[in-house]
């Protein structure tokens, strides 16, 4: 079928790749902001385009680049990396 045939049809299709468990977390934490237009993923990127900038992409490959777009700190909890010590100090 055409892409203009399922238009028509209202029938969506959505391919997902697999992504490791945290890249998964960490889409669905990008998905759920409010200043996001589109998310999506790349050969296992995330990639994101705000809605002040619809034409910029913005990859996110680690949990700091989601303060990219917005997140300053992460839900280390939601990501399952709360066992993990940060020595803020140094």
């Amino acid at each position: 079928m055409k892409k203009a045939e399922l238009k028509k049809k209202k029938i969506s299709i959505f391919c997902n790749e697999d992504l490791t468990p945290l890249r998964a977390k960490m889409m669905m934490m990008v998905k759920d902001q409010v200043g996001v237009k589109n998310v999506t993923s790349r050969n296992g990127k995330i990639v994101a385009w705000l809605n002040e900038d619809p034409k910029r992409a913005i990859e996110i490959t680690t949990p700091d680049d989601l303060s990219k777009v917005g997140i300053g700190t992460p839900d280390w909890k939601q990501l399952n990396l709360d066992h993990l010590v940060w020595d803020t100090t140094a």
